[in-house]
């Protein structure tokens, strides 16, 4: 993506946002975005994303429907101001104006905090995700960025008499489908060998039940981590809400544990117990909660070393496969 300048970028948005701007700054540039934060005259201040145009399924209008949909909800999310396009030098972009949402990112204080703190603000966190996940959808896939499923088969949700029948097996389809895609990459890349593609086979016809009998389909944030918490700048530190949304998806609700998990947070027995105690406001578990959210993070972590091949090259790709193999023995997958 070719550098773009603030001067220019300044020119596509509305008039009425481009003439009280008192200055903007560059923030940073992720690894297909660019961000500026911008400061108005007023003294109010806005965030504004720029990115080449994409796959529906993580485009900043996607974005958009999802900050507009949980704000519905009542979930504290920027709220959005303008969503464009624009050509510069023959190439298509898309634009994403939002307020800025004001607070610290909970990754930076919530292990500095004392314990009794930790756990009031983990109540209250899973207790935002399981508002977050009473968000239903018909079907499993990606959310595209007309609100869309994408999830390569047409298979509706329906309670009958073998329960989740219809919809498991699409869920078990996904799930495979992507496995053995992401099995083939490494393979072929030669990041893996025989004894690896193996023992996730085995992994997955083991666990196979876990994929039959998923429940249905809710909204996910799919990359629910610390990071993407603000905590507000008061004494409460209430939460100011939840960003960064390209991922999101219509999947089992385990999902948005996994970067907790990976966090540690379930390997703590008292945090783990605050975390739930959040999330039981609103949502039921399952006897077998904790080990789906472990599979899960495992079928993940299988993408994660398929893409980064490219973004970060062999030797990262080999070291979480290394990790995953870790992870299965010390939890005896």
């Amino acid at each position: 993506m070719q550098k773009l300048r603030s001067t220019k970028i300044k020119n596509v948005l509305p008039t009425a946002v481009s003439k009280e701007i008192k200055n903007m700054r560059y923030k940073r540039e992720g690894y297909s975005r660019y961000k500026w934060l911008i400061e108005l005259r007023n003294g109010k201040r806005l965030l504004l994303k720029v990115s080449e145009k994409r796959d529906k399924r993580y485009s900043l209008k996607k974005e958009a429907y999802v900050c507009n949909l949980l704000r519905k909800h009542r979930i504290p999310t920027p709220r959005v101001i303008k969503y464009g396009n624009f050509l510069l030098n023959g190439e298509k972009y898309e634009y994403l104006l939002v307020t800025l949402l004001e607070g610290f990112i909970l990754k930076k204080i919530f292990f500095a905090l004392p314990r009794k703190e930790q756990c009031r603000v983990l109540c209250n966190v899973s207790a935002l995700l399981g508002r977050m996940h009473s968000i239903k959808f018909k079907k499993y896939g990606d959310i595209d960025e007309d609100g869309g499923i994408v999830s390569g088969e047409q298979v509706s949700f329906k309670t009958i008499k073998q329960k989740y029948k219809r919809f498991g097996i699409s869920w078990e389809w996904l799930v495979f489908s992507k496995a053995y895609k992401y099995l083939g990459v490494l393979m072929a890349c030669k990041v893996i060998d025989k004894r690896f593609v193996i023992r996730i086979i085995d992994f997955l016809n083991k666990y196979k039940k876990i994929f039959e009998t998923p429940g249905p389909p809710r909204f996910v944030h799919n990359d629910f981590k610390f990071d993407h918490v603000l905590i507000k700048k008061n004494k409460k530190r209430e939460i100011a809400g939840i960003i960064d949304f390209e991922l999101a998806a219509s999947y089992p609700k385990e999902y948005d544990f996994i970067r907790l998990h990976k966090e540690g947070i379930f390997d703590d027995k008292h945090l783990k117990e605050c975390l739930l105690r959040g999330y039981k406001k609103y949502q039921r578990i399952s006897k077998d909660f904790e080990l789906r959210v472990l599979i899960y993070r495992l079928i993940q972590e299988l993408g994660h070393a398929k893409n980064a091949i490219k973004s970060e090259g062999m030797n990262s790709a080999k070291r979480i496969c290394i990790d995953m193999i870790r992870i299965m023995n010390k939890y005896g997958l």
